[in-house]
């Protein structure tokens, strides 16, 4: 197998940390990047269990500062060429209200959109100077339906979605493969303060493989799991009217109208 060089953003913890030691078990170079320098240490302490772990390229920075994001990821580009961009960075609701925390929302979107953007540009860059390259994006299944509560992830991630079936055609012509995955549940920190149910939540481990299966076979689009992608795309396919209708009984607090207390 030939040696491939990785740069994942959002790699230290998750599904980007799992996506890591795979990449460095096969005996590529990864490089990762987070915000948290906690993380960070925490990943270097793993040291003697990580498998060629000389081959990990760590970085401390915010994506959503595009000086940064160039920076860093160009720093790499220079040390260890590119072969796979992977574009996984991203937040979501702490909590979930149906009046919109628009700080949050921001905070969100500088994250989720500015931040993809700001991190695919020197990839991209790259990958057409070159003639050849992959990119992935990692947007999510609430990219399909419009879910109380959630609107300004659910909007960053259609955003991904829309924009990596854009850039498939746009770069196809410079012999640039893109892969945008669309996963369901996934047990991670930003789903452990959900409090209502996740059908079918799949381990950040087992969600990684599957990523992982996606982008080996050149997948354009993946969602999963099957099943709930699969409704979540009829459901998202739904009139707004009947759309309205059946979420109406969606089991969060915030996606019921309150009623007035009487005068």
């Amino acid at each position: 197998m030939k040696k491939k060089s990785v740069y994942i953003t959002g790699g230290t913890s998750g599904i980007g940390w799992e996506l890591a030691k795979i990449y460095l078990k096969l005996g590529h170079t990864v490089g990762i990047c987070g915000r948290s320098e906690k993380k960070i240490q925490a990943i270097r302490e793993q040291e003697s269990q990580i498998p060629n772990f000389k081959q990990l390229v760590l970085q401390r920075y915010d994506i959503s500062i595009r000086e940064q994001c160039r920076e860093n990821i160009q720093f790499f580009i220079q040390k260890c060429g590119l072969d796979l961009f992977i574009a996984n960075a991203g937040v979501a609701f702490s909590d979930k209200k149906n009046i919109p925390n628009f700080e949050k929302s921001k905070q969100i979107l500088d994250i989720n959109v500015n931040g993809f953007l700001y991190s695919v540009e020197p990839a991209i860059e790259h990958f057409i100077q070159q003639q050849s390259g992959h990119l992935v994006g990692v947007s999510s299944i609430a990219a399909h339906v419009c879910m109380p509560g959630v609107s300004a992830y659910a909007s960053s991630k259609a955003f991904v979605l829309h924009l990596m079936k854009c850039y498939q055609q746009d770069l196809r012509d410079h012999n640039i493969n893109t892969t945008v995955v669309c996963p369901g549940y996934v047990r991670t920190e930003l789903t452990s303060k959900n409090k209502h149910a996740m059908p079918q939540i799949l381990s950040a481990e087992q969600a990684a493989h599957k990523i992982a299966g996606a982008i080996s076979r050149k997948k354009i689009v993946y969602t999963f799991p099957f099943a709930l992608g699969f409704v979540a795309k009829l459901i998202g396919a739904l009139p707004p009217r009947i759309l309205y209708f059946l979420l109406q009984g969606f089991p969060f607090k915030f996606s019921r109208k309150v009623k007035k207390p009487r005068p």
